[in-house]
């Protein structure tokens, strides 16, 4: 058995990182998969850039980790964050010289707001499957940055986050919602001289999904023990994963994948 510690989204694509003696990966748009699916278990915690084991490799309810691996780990109470307390001290200075964008995000007729790095503000973009985006501010200071993130969701009565279930029902939405929310938003942050704002640029990025390829409306597959994931993915949009084979067209919340021990059959793993 493997255990799916990642989905994640490299060169463009979309791959899933298994984990052994050593990790894995899976292109996800290579080739037909065959994943039968195990229970959920700890994936561990991440300590200066390397992911460690659970020591207890704990089986756990929901999530990705257990509570004693979410206390290791270097970000994970980052999460938690709204600007206002820092529940991280051994990662503030950091934190504090670190260049984030504030961007807008579209998703359908949905508007949301997000904070990225500067250098991966186009791959987070496509991790979170928006179907366009801008970056509107650019500052320094992961909690300054994240008070003017909450400060500008208020003042556009958006949201901050975007559930799978919600991206889901927004797939084929028209576009040009997508643009004139954007574009209203940005209008309406002038009007309020908010501040750090830089002159935006709206990005298409639907060409990323490969979307043209499901030609039925896709069933939700629900991830669980048991479950088998056979056929070929054919689309992937943020953490939606579209698996076609003879009995339909099926949208995975690839979210649900992550701590889950499976065996892969008949598949050319990279190391």
């Amino acid at each position: 058995m493997e255990h799916v510690v990642r989905v994640r989204w490299k060169d463009w694509k979309p791959v899933m990182i298994l984990k052994n003696d050593k990790e894995h990966e899976i292109d996800l748009f290579s080739e037909p998969i065959d994943i039968e699916i195990g229970k959920l278990c700890c994936i561990g915690f991440r300590k200066n850039g390397k992911l460690f084991p659970c020591v207890n490799k704990n089986e756990i309810p929901s999530g990705w980790q257990c509570p004693d691996c979410i206390k290791k780990d270097d970000y994970a109470h980052c999460i938690r964050c709204d600007g206002s307390t820092c529940f991280n001290p051994e990662q503030r200075p950091g934190c504090m010289k670190n260049d984030y964008y504030i961007y807008l995000a579209a998703f359908g007729d949905l508007l949301k707001v997000g904070l990225s790095f500067k250098f991966r503000s186009l791959q987070r973009f496509v991790e979170q499957g928006a179907d366009f985006a801008a970056r509107i501010a650019h500052l320094k200071d992961g909690r300054v940055a994240r008070k003017l993130e909450q400060h500008i969701a208020k003042t556009l009565n958006t949201i901050d986050r975007v559930k799978g279930t919600q991206k889901f029902d927004q797939l084929f939405k028209d576009p040009c919602e997508s643009m004139k929310n954007i574009t209203n938003a940005i209008d309406m942050l002038k009007e309020n001289n908010i501040n750090y704002l830089i002159e935006p640029e709206i990005e298409d990025l639907r060409a990323f999904y490969r979307l043209e390829n499901i030609k039925h409306h896709p069933e939700h597959m629900e991830i669980s023990s048991g479950v088998r994931m056979k056929g070929q993915v054919i689309a992937c949009k943020g953490n939606l994963i579209f698996l076609e084979n003879e009995k339909g067209t099926f949208a995975i919340n690839s979210h649900r994948l992550v701590g889950r021990m499976v065996k892969v059959n008949n598949l050319n793993i990279s190391a």
